[in-house]
């Protein structure tokens, strides 16, 4: 049996019903590990497939920051001061077509609603509305 084994005839002869903790961690690791390859060879073709949905905007020469002077300690009136100079300050950098702020950013999932009805017809349940605020220029494009 000894001289079977050096030669490497036994080498992957198990005998029945027994498995050594080495042979069960081996066996987990490489079952893990085809769990993971599968689990990321589907993240990438569902990555892929997000990259081409139309989204209903032009996201090409975008740029898109969250800024929250509330944070800060900004009052309400200091607040609208401070978006407007940002506005005015990024509006003046060579190459920027338009600036505008939108609270909540879109496709963030966040946001505000407001309940309204239809008044011609009374038997129609309230409806749910999201509420978009934005300042001038946010329909702005350079024309593509």
């Amino acid at each position: 049996m000894l001289a079977k084994a050096l030669k490497g005839e036994e080498a992957f002869v198990y005998k029945q019903g027994r498995w050594s903790l080495r042979n069960a961690l081996l066996f987990s690791q490489m079952f893990l590990s085809l769990v993971l390859l599968c689990a990321t060879g589907l993240f990438l073709r569902s990555l892929q497939g997000a990259s081409s949905i139309d989204i209903g905007f032009q996201s090409r020469n975008l740029l898109m920051m969250n800024v929250d002077p509330q944070l800060n300690g900004y009052s309400t009136i200091r607040t609208t001061q401070f978006l407007e100079e940002l506005r005015r300050r990024v509006g003046a950098l060579p190459g920027v077509i338009s600036v505008a702020c939108v609270d909540p950013v879109p496709l963030s999932m966040d946001g505000r609603w407001d309940g309204f009805h239809v008044a011609d017809q009374p038997t129609m349940p309230d409806k749910v509305v999201d509420l978009y605020m934005i300042t001038p220029g946010y329909f702005q494009n350079d024309g593509h």
